[in-house]
């Protein structure tokens, strides 16, 4: 009887030492945790981005947008000389140019989450065409000539028409009036408010207009 309760004693005290093991690796294994740090990013966020073609040229220059923005867009406004105006709502719209000048671009996307802006300064460079160029010479040439005023407000008159038609794309206007700058210059000529010489030499600039707005 002896032995039996030296050995039940024995068997109580290595269950207890085994369950009280048991319960440390349990706490231990509760208590074991993992800290991730970091920021969440939002998928499928908006932003603009556009490109143009071609991104130079003379007047007049059409150049064709291509929105490039990611983040699925719905809406589009263009404001192709960046003045706070909208010139269009189209997706890839096309825009014509029709004066001479450096011009930013600014393009805003829009979709359900909310909105972005791209600007790209400087962006599109338009110069003078040929024929504006030597409008612009004439210009000059004439405002340095020995005239009477009204005379050579007749002669300057004719030439801001003629560019003025030019910056509009209006080509045929624009050669009707170099056609009544020769007329002018003609009956100058003929009344001697120009020498022969001054008279030639503007007649022949404005055949020259006329061929490079008719090519």
């Amino acid at each position: 009887m002896t032995f039996l309760r030296y050995f039940g004693t024995i068997v109580v005290l290595s269950l207890c030492i085994f369950s009280i093991v048991g319960i440390q690796k349990t706490a231990a294994a509760a208590s074991d945790s993992v800290t991730i740090s970091g920021s969440i990013l939002r998928q499928g966020a908006l932003d603009a981005n556009f490109s143009g073609r071609p991104l130079s040229g003379t007047v007049p220059l059409t150049v064709r947008f291509t929105d490039t923005s990611t983040g699925k867009p719905t809406a589009w406004r263009w404001d192709f000389t960046n003045d706070g105006s909208v010139e269009s709502f189209s997706r890839n719209p096309s825009y014509t140019y029709s004066q001479a000048g450096t011009y930013s671009v600014r393009l805003r996307v829009i979709n359900a989450e909310g909105t972005d802006t791209e600007t790209k300064t400087a962006y599109i460079t338009v110069t003078p065409s040929a024929a504006e160029e030597r409008v612009t010479a004439l210009n000059r040439y004439i405002d340095h000539l020995s005239l009477h005023g009204w005379s050579k407000w007749i002669l300057l008159s004719s030439l801001r028409s003629t560019s003025h038609d030019l910056e509009n794309g209006n080509d045929r206007l624009a050669v009707n009036h170099m056609h009544e700058f020769i007329q002018e210059v003609r009956w100058m000529r003929w009344v001697r408010i120009i020498s022969p010489p001054q008279a030639d030499y503007l007649t022949a600039e404005a055949n020259a207009i006329i061929s490079l707005i008719q090519d």
